[in-house]
């Protein structure tokens, strides 16, 4: 993504609430609602506060930098297609139909990663490739989603009204993305026939890929998701 085209993207995320800051957006409503259940200093999205959320969405603030992590995650969702493919022997779309909005809620936006369809080729299963290192797969997946992710997976769930969501995790070594990335781009500018893949660093870290499903919950999107997504972006426009 070019950095015009990146600049018009935030931009519009600004109009909206997305899938990514589903967890920030819930803790904030149970905090307020007295439902909390976790300690006092844990965060359903270690990456984001809900005051830096609402600063963010009313432009109070320059928008953030692009991360390796956030590359990462961009650049691996072809091969997180493949990688499924292989798993189940479905085929994921993800050229179309992946920008979500709604009629009934001004502040609902998101883009999913890809989806699966059913006879009459309408959504019938999400599809989210999420990436992370062995040791967080180990201790921080434990075998299951992330709820900061089954958070974002039940958000695009109601938007679409689906009940199913696949995550595709990739697994591997990517604390020496940046360097390779460089190391090729400066191959590539020598020679443009080597080409340079995100992929070739995949193959050659990889640790796993696996599958992990999340049902969905329609009691709770009306209960909590709802009423999180209409309070937060209230919030937003009073201030």
């Amino acid at each position: 993504m070019q950095a015009a085209e990146r600049l018009a993207w935030l931009d519009g995320r600004r109009k909206g609430i997305g899938g990514s800051e589903v967890a920030t957006v819930v803790e904030w409503y149970l905090r307020r609602e007295g439902r909390w259940k976790y300690a006092d200093d844990h965060h359903l999205n270690k990456w984001q506060t809900a005051e830096g959320l609402l600063a963010d969405k009313r432009g109070e603030v320059p928008h953030g930098e692009t991360t390796p992590r956030l590359e990462i995650g961009q650049l691996m969702e072809h091969m997180g297609a493949l990688e499924y493919r292989e798993i189940t022997g479905l085929d994921v779309i993800t050229d179309r139909g992946c920008e979500l909005d709604s009629d009934a809620y001004d502040w609902a936006q998101g883009n999913i990663d890809g989806w699966l369809p059913d006879e009459d080729g309408e959504k019938a299963k999400i599809w989210e490739c999420k990436t992370t290192a062995p040791w967080y797969f180990r201790n921080g997946w434990k075998g299951e989603v992330p709820v900061y992710i089954q958070l974002q997976c039940q958000y695009y769930m109601m938007l679409t009204a689906t009940l199913a969501c696949d995550v595709l995790v990739l697994v591997a070594d990517w604390r020496n993305w940046e360097q390779f990335r460089d190391h090729m781009a400066k191959a590539v500018q020598i020679d443009p026939a080597l080409g340079w893949k995100a992929d070739a660093y995949w193959m050659a870290t990889k640790e796993k890929a696996a599958v992990l499903p999340v049902e969905a919950n329609p009691d709770w999107w009306e209960k909590t998701l709802i009423a999180a997504w209409d309070g937060f972006w209230q919030g937003v426009k009073d201030g």
